[in-house]
């Protein structure tokens, strides 16, 4: 997860987001200046993406990894990108 996308992620959610970061279950991957210029680029070539959105795009296709979304437009665009792209995943149990 990038740490824009989880800037956005709702208050309610948020404590549950911090457990899986601490506990490993999930890595929050922040970015370099050249990095956030290349992300800006992306999100004004994608209309319609956010820059959170455009960061988990830009990392997906750095790391050539999956991206997992449930956005719709983000989805298209990342399969045009030739990006593998699978729906989000649901924790049944959640960390203490």
């Amino acid at each position: 997860m990038t740490d824009l996308a989880a800037a956005e992620v709702q208050e309610d959610n948020r404590d549950k987001l911090t457990a899986c970061i601490e506990q490993g279950l999930l890595n929050k991957k922040g970015f370099s200046y050249q990095e956030l210029m290349e992300i800006q680029l992306l999100s004004m070539s994608h209309q319609g993406l956010s820059i959170p959105d455009c960061s988990c795009l830009f990392h997906a296709q750095k790391m050539s990894g999956r991206l997992l979304t449930g956005d719709g437009a983000l989805r298209r665009r990342a399969q045009q990108s030739q990006v593998p792209v699978h729906g989000i995943f649901i924790l049944t149990r959640w960390p203490q």
